[in-house]
């Protein structure tokens, strides 16, 4: 197709002030398709510098209720406006994947994708976005699942499924690595202050018990009719054992 022709359906679709403008045009400045386009873009287009966008781009975070697809679809525009503005400054699809995952909200979604990203660092952006929406499909699912099953009855709630999911197992294998990590970091915190606990002595010193003195069987003072104990040692009336004059070495008699 010629040139004016080009020019002649591209003036044709306009409509208003764009149309308006082109009219009052030079005809040096419109007599290519490429120069009225231009022109155009710089009456129209987004006149936002680059620095403004980058900083767009990387402080872009999903919103409280808004989708995954949704705040992807936000992510991605800016990351085409940076591409169409400075192609040589815009930044790379790796950035456009980690900006995915640090401006999800946190919760078990992004938990689980990063997780995925770490076990699968060869995926591109396009494979980890699928994933992503998957995830977030599944998520709704399973929160209509769990409404819809309240009410039925308990049996058949938690009925075990007959095969072994595999979003189950890999979440456990998450939770192992994570408990795995965690030990590491302990161990490593423990090695770092181990140095600066004071020396213990390696025998603590045995508290002083208190000795046990058995308790004096007690005797049974006997009396006479008039009232005078009778001493257990001697037998003898007038006086009690602790009074007695008897020598202790001559044995008490047998009755």
């Amino acid at each position: 197709m010629e040139e004016p022709r080009k020019i002649e359906i591209l003036i044709g679709a306009l409509s208003g002030e764009p149309k308006r403008q082109v009219a009052v045009l030079e005809e040096a400045g419109r007599n290519r398709v490429k120069k009225i386009f231009e022109y155009l873009d710089s009456l129209y287009g987004d006149n936002t510098p680059v620095a403004v966008l980058r900083s767009q781009f990387f402080s872009c975070i999903q919103k409280p209720n808004e989708s995954v697809k949704a705040f992807a679809l936000r992510l991605r525009e800016l990351y085409c406006r940076l591409q169409r503005r400075s192609p040589d400054h815009a930044p790379a699809e790796e950035s456009l994947q980690e900006q995915l995952l640090l401006g999800l909200c946190e919760g078990p979604l992004s938990q689980t994708l990063r997780a995925y990203v770490r076990h699968h660092p060869e995926d591109d952006f396009a494979t980890v976005h699928r994933e992503a929406l998957l995830l977030e499909e599944e998520q709704l699912g399973h929160q209509g699942l769990q409404t819809t099953c309240f009410t039925v009855g308990e049996s058949v709630r938690n009925k075990p499924s007959c095969e072994p999911d595999w979003k189950e197992k890999f979440k456990k294998e998450i939770l192992d690595d994570v408990k795995s990590q965690m030990r590491a970091i302990v161990r490593d915190v423990f090695d770092e202050i181990k140095p600066l606990l004071p020396q213990q002595s390696q025998t603590s010193p045995v508290p002083n018990k208190p000795r046990f003195k058995p308790k004096r069987s007690g005797y049974t003072n006997s009396w006479t009719r008039d009232g005078e104990p009778i001493c257990h040692r001697c037998k003898q009336a007038g006086h009690i054992a602790r009074f007695c004059q008897t020598t202790l070495d001559q044995p008490p008699p047998l009755n």
